[in-house]
């Protein structure tokens, strides 16, 4: 992990119920009360799910970015561009935390991200892989390749 996701890390990683690991497609994830509040794909990316209600706003304000491979969800990215960006990016972690504990507090769940969540069918890429969505009963698997550097150079290099 480099300077900017250490400084996240350290940050988030230390409030109260907070739960830090590997992410299942790379990076870190944390989790409370039983829910993501979001991950981060090293010093240049985090994803954090919201009710779309709240990705709206979050988007219309220039808070943060539809997600970068389902902008149709609740779900938001937010681009950390350089240690000026790490404000804000826990900002947005402490928005979701504290929506998600409220609803703990109150014996409730929160809203999901998915709530308006489209279906997705084979390989949907961004500048980070490939991520295909599944729906089975009411179920998503996803996979997701992150392309390493020397693989994201030969794409980018490839005839179109």
């Amino acid at each position: 992990m480099g300077e900017i996701a250490n400084q996240i890390v350290a940050e988030v990683g230390g409030w109260p119920g907070v739960k830090s690991g590997p992410h299942r497609f790379g990076g870190v994830e944390f989790r409370v009360a039983g829910h993501e509040i979001g991950h981060l794909h090293g010093d240049r990316l985090a994803d954090l799910p919201f009710p779309v209600a709240v990705r709206r706003e979050l988007v219309e304000s220039g808070r943060a970015l539809p997600h970068h491979v389902l902008p149709d969800t609740g779900w938001v990215s937010f681009r950390l561009g350089g240690m000026e960006d790490v404000h804000a990016a826990i900002g947005l972690f402490r928005l979701n935390y504290d929506r998600i504990t409220a609803a703990a507090a109150e014996g409730s769940e929160p809203e999901s991200a998915a709530a308006e969540e489209p279906e997705v069918h084979g390989g949907e890429e961004s500048d980070l892989g490939v991520i295909d969505v599944n729906h089975r009963d009411g179920t998503a698997e996803s996979t997701m390749h992150v392309f390493d550097e020397a693989e994201a150079g030969a794409r980018e290099r490839e005839p179109a």
